[in-house]
């Protein structure tokens, strides 16, 4: 508002001078030379002060940077503290616009939590009170399963033919990951168990080790 303010007011000033004092082609250089360009230093030493300011607010923005005004470090600590949490990583929090906050984070949920759907409701909601609390109103939370250590990986696209193995990321001794058509029949006939046995897919896991939980950022 001073801004656009002052900016009318230089160009009034320096049009009512020209008015009251005109300037032909013919007459030399003189004061009425700088009027204008002295007037519009004395706007740009005015506005730099608020302007720099506003300048490094909307860097932050873009940049997608912390917010200074937010605790994340207190915030990842919170949701780490929950029952049933196991480890939170790969959390971001950035200021979409002023004073609107966006937050995304992957927490691993403990074993306890695997065939309790109430609880994972429960647990999934209990994070997002813990970042509403603190301002953040716009939460992804992505629930991780299982303690990290799989003995057998599996590919979602196995190959078919040896002539993909070269160009592959997948090893020809790893099964494939079902892909489910729309009447839940797994696509990929090689994987070792069916699509609804979960209990099945648990004992491919190595024992559960106690893990602390530690929150880590990713900036």
């Amino acid at each position: 508002m001073l801004n656009d303010a002052l900016g009318s007011v230089v160009v009034v000033v320096t049009s009512a001078l020209f008015y009251i004092w005109p300037k032909t082609e013919d007459t030399p250089c003189n004061w009425q030379c700088y009027v204008d360009p002295s007037l519009t230093l004395v706007m740009v030493v005015v506005i730099m002060p608020s302007a720099i300011p506003l300048a490094r607010e909307t860097a932050t923005i873009l940049l997608q940077v912390i917010p200074r005004n937010l605790p994340f470090n207190r915030v990842l600590h919170e949701v780490c503290s929950l029952p049933g949490v196991l480890s939170v990583h790969d959390a971001h929090l950035w200021e979409l616009t002023k004073e609107r906050y966006v937050a995304s984070l992957h927490v691993r949920v403990s074993t306890e939590l695997h065939t309790s759907l109430g609880g994972i409701k429960t647990l999934h909601q209990e994070i997002r009170n813990v970042l509403h609390n603190f301002g953040i109103h716009s939460v992804t939370v992505q629930l991780e399963f299982g303690d990290g250590s799989l003995e057998k990986s599996f590919c979602s696209t196995p190959c078919s033919s040896p002539s993909c193995l070269k160009v592959s990321c997948c090893p020809p001794d790893v099964a494939g990951l079902p892909v489910c058509k729309a009447n839940q029949l797994p696509y990929h006939r090689d994987f070792p168990v069916g699509i609804n046995e979960i209990s099945s897919v648990y004992k491919l896991q190595a024992p559960r080790q106690s893990i602390d939980c530690h929150a880590t950022t990713k900036l």
